[in-house]
């Protein structure tokens, strides 16, 4: 047997976010870690060790102030990790506990299962408001310039917005490769990531058109921005610049 490739320095990538310090930060589910890389140096920093406080994170986000939201989707719980370590769990009881996203100084939050809820939660740990329930599966999430907040719903092969004081979603894209993430780029574009054909999709949220960018491989996952530079995360454990 010859090796052809190390294997991955990461176990498995899963949510992507860029850092205040400009790394990327990268939950890794199966490994229940959380890393920085330095995207010049390709350093590799440990943030949460396994066996930390933080179990199975799925996806994360940061708070203008440093701290770090992440889902833990195996312990359907949203746990905070302030700058200076200090982990607490912020809300307990989100089964399936995925995609998170922050937007002037509210944090929403979703369950990728059927039947999902999305909900706003309380930054003081008080009960969430849920915006919509009932969504097929949906995933790693962001509000877009017009406000709304953007998700895929990978049970339905769609992208879906819906206001941030809830109300009736409406469908953005259809037909897609299975999406599992969307972010949106300097130009008011969605990027999104499509688990099952591997394609990184730009896309016109006021028109649906759409641009393939990237064909890697299945299992895509998530996506950052460093600046312009774009980077897209695999379930394996890769990590490529588009």
């Amino acid at each position: 047997l010859e090796r052809l490739t190390p294997p991955s320095r990461l176990f498995g990538a899963n949510g992507l976010r860029t850092g205040p310090d400009g790394r990327i930060y990268v939950a890794q589910v199966s490994g229940s870690q959380i890393s920085a890389i330095d995207v010049d140096t390709g350093v590799i920093e440990t943030i949460s060790p396994k066996g930390g406080a933080i179990v199975a994170p799925d996806d994360l986000v940061f708070d203008p102030q440093g701290n770090l939201y992440v889902t833990e989707i195996t312990e359907g719980r949203v746990s905070v990790r302030a700058p200076n370590g200090d982990t607490r769990v912020l809300c307990g009881d989100m089964p399936c506990a995925n995609p998170i996203t922050f937007y002037q100084g509210r944090l929403f939050a979703g369950e990728c299962r059927p039947g999902g809820r999305i909900m706003e939660l309380d930054l003081s740990g008080g009960a969430p408001r849920v915006l919509l329930d009932n969504v097929p599966m949906p995933n790693a999430m962001e509000v877009g310039p017009d406000g709304m907040l953007y998700f895929p719903v990978m049970g339905t092969n769609e992208i879906w917005r819906v206001g941030l004081d809830g109300g009736a979603p409406e469908t953005v894209a259809r037909d897609l490769g299975v999406p599992d993430a969307v972010k949106f780029d300097a130009q008011g574009y969605i990027v999104s990531t499509q688990v099952a054909s591997g394609q990184v999709l730009r896309i016109d949220p006021r028109s649906g058109a759409r641009t393939v960018l990237a064909t890697i491989a299945p299992g895509l996952d998530n996506l950052t921005f460093v600046g312009d530079r774009l980077f897209v995360s695999s379930i394996s454990g890769q990590i490529n610049e588009i």
